[in-house]
């Protein structure tokens, strides 16, 4: 592995872990909004029958449908694809929707300070307010209403069972798609809030997703420095044009000031005979352009003439 591999890995993983903390401190609602293009693909799996939704706000277009007993595995996830790839996805949310009749849900009564560990509390007696233990659920929840004059809260509770939901999520993400949500197919639009998708996939899904967003920025950076190094790399450097001059110009001539600014080269100082020196700086292959940017004067302090020449600095690809 090159150094540069391995910086990237290492980095990948540093914020892939980053993105992910952050993203399971946020609402479901407000972390979708990073990184999203306001599409959803709604994939509905009852029984045997996949049906394939693109939704951008209200629109809802249908891309098709798939019948598992038709295909085997490879057959699913081939068709799957050329369903898929009749919609605009991009970076579109990808919902997994089941039956309503697949799902129970439960009013529970708590004591308030259950709300500082929700979940854990819910996770504890489940089996209390289920037929289900809490192994054999995946579950979602929101607070509907508080009583602070005695204490306690009432929890809108939704569960589905974990066969349901298991061969749901497999399927999908055995045709190479990473669910965002699990949510119920039909219902009030107050449903889609609940999220029923296992929090060590929404974990998982969250690091990808700030994986591959990390990822193309590093991509993006390695590009801009190799253009930036291309850049070096074609341009002559000031020692170089330096080096040039000096061999170009006779003994007789001072250099007083050399100076360059992106690509033009300004040098000025005295010869014995000033106007030949446009001549003897056109011959090199660095520059072009050249010509004298004031009048040569004489001074008779120094006995030679003042020049003040300036010229175009070509680039290594331009010789």
């Amino acid at each position: 592995m090159d150094l540069l591999t391995l910086i990237k890995d290492r980095i990948g993983r540093f914020f892939a872990w980053w993105f992910g903390e952050l993203a399971g401190c946020l609402p479901d609602r407000l972390r979708l909004l990073f990184g999203r293009n306001g599409r959803k693909l709604w994939i509905s799996v009852a029984g045997d029958s996949v049906t394939f939704e693109q939704v951008k706000g209200e629109a809802v277009q249908q891309l098709g449908s798939l019948d598992l007993s038709q295909h085997g595995l490879a057959g699913q996830a081939e068709s799957a694809r050329e369903i898929l790839s009749g919609g605009k996805l991009g970076q579109a949310e990808v919902v997994i929707r089941l039956p309503r009749d697949r799902s129970l849900r439960r009013t529970v009564d708590l004591p308030s300070p259950a709300l500082e560990n929700l979940r854990e509390v819910l996770t504890f007696e489940m089996d209390r307010h289920t037929p289900f233990k809490s192994d054999e659920v995946y579950f979602d929840s929101r607070v509907t209403a508080r009583d602070s004059q005695n204490k306690r809260i009432k929890v809108d509770l939704l569960v589905v069972t974990r066969e349901v939901a298991d061969r749901a999520i497999d399927l999908v993400t055995g045709w190479g798609l990473r669910p965002d949500r699990l949510e119920l197919a039909e219902g009030p639009g107050e449903d889609r809030e609940f999220n029923l998708l296992p929090a060590r996939l929404q974990k998982v899904r969250a690091e990808a997703t700030g994986a591959d967003k990390l990822n193309k920025q590093f991509e993006e950076m390695v590009k801009r420095s190799r253009f930036v190094v291309r850049q070096k790399r074609s341009r002559y450097t000031v020692t170089e044009l330096l080096n040039e001059v000096t061999l170009l110009l006779p003994d007789n001539t001072w250099l007083l000031q050399f100076a360059r600014k992106g690509n033009n080269l300004t040098i000025s100082g005295y010869s014995v005979k000033a106007s030949a020196l446009i001549g003897l700086v056109e011959e090199s292959e660095m520059l072009s352009k050249v010509s004298f940017r004031s009048p040569v004067t004489t001074d008779p302090r120094v006995g030679r003439e003042r020049f003040n020449i300036s010229a175009s600095v070509l680039s290594r690809s331009q010789e």
